[in-house]
């Protein structure tokens, strides 16, 4: 079976964005290398553009959804483009990383479903188990009381703990982009990507170096997006996420604070003063 960098290869060297039928070769070996036997995906080429919208894809139920042309439409569109060095890409290179932006999505909705597979493993009681555990358990708090009716029910309230649901899931969607399901789904993914790119270094060196200050970025925005905060107390977005959502209190025998950086920066808790200028000042660095 061929694997995802052959395929964005093999794309990329006849400057080819990834079609239907190289995505689902990829989800076909993301599944299978993964054990994921029992997660459905749906690939859909929307050609309605009355029906259309900017999500790129989710993951819900054991089910994988991709939304075809948005993922296309948006590696054409270069306002996503982080660093200036990325419009200067040798044109080889340029097409790997808008390919290579498409397999995101396709390994960070995966990631999910490996997610959802740790949580159903009881047996495994690691840090980022107990840490998914957390966020799993308010979306189902918020998720509990809900029986679906028809619409008209559903806009007269009838439904009972509707509108606690619509009360509780508007909490977890204000504050989506510090959680920590996403936050680990982004790191793991670019850390895969940051490994096959490891492989081809030598004949991609300008994209290769890009894509190690994107994971950076993503490990970073929070912290610097809340510099404010910083300033006045240990901020942590991912105490901040479950503070907000009010489940702290599953997270209290963790010692956040001793944890080693590695750690601390991949799970979203509090890093030193230190750990915080080393980081900005290599992104200030390359954004110049």
């Amino acid at each position: 079976m061929e694997n995802i960098l052959d395929i964005i290869y093999e794309y990329s060297k006849k400057f080819r964005l990834l079609d239907e039928d190289a995505i689902n070769k990829i989800m076909d070996i993301l599944i299978i290398n993964n054990k994921l036997y029992n997660v459905e995906y749906d690939l859909v080429v929307e050609k309605n553009i009355l029906l259309s919208h900017k999500e790129l894809g989710y993951f819900l139920n054991d089910s994988i959804c991709l939304y075809y042309n948005n993922l296309i439409n948006r590696v054409k569109n270069e306002k996503h483009i982080i660093f200036e060095d990325e419009l200067k890409l040798p044109l080889l290179q340029k097409v790997i990383r808008q390919n290579l932006e498409i397999a995101f999505t396709l390994m960070h909705e995966t990631e999910h479903a490996l997610q959802y597979k740790m949580l159903s493993e009881h047996n495994d009681n690691t840090l980022e188990r107990r840490l998914l555990r957390a966020e799993d358990y308010y979306i189902k708090k918020a998720t509990e009381n809900i029986v679906f009716y028809d619409i008209y029910d559903k806009l007269l309230g009838l439904i009972p703990g509707y509108f606690e649901f619509f009360k509780s899931m508007s909490i977890y969607q204000r504050n989506y982009d510090i959680s920590l399901m996403e936050r680990l789904a982004n790191l793991k993914t670019l850390d895969k990507i940051d490994d096959m790119l490891n492989k081809i270094k030598d004949d991609v060196p300008e994209l290769y170096e890009i894509e190690k200050y994107i994971l950076l970025i993503y490990q970073m925005q929070q912290y610097i997006e809340n510099e404010q905060k910083r300033e006045q107390y240990d901020y942590s977005p991912t105490i901040e996420f479950f503070n907000r959502l009010g489940t702290l209190d599953k997270l209290i025998e963790i010692d956040f604070i001793n944890l080693p950086y590695e750690d601390r920066i991949k799970y979203g808790f509090y890093i030193t003063d230190d750990e915080y200028n080393h980081n900005v000042k290599l992104l200030d660095k390359k954004l110049k």
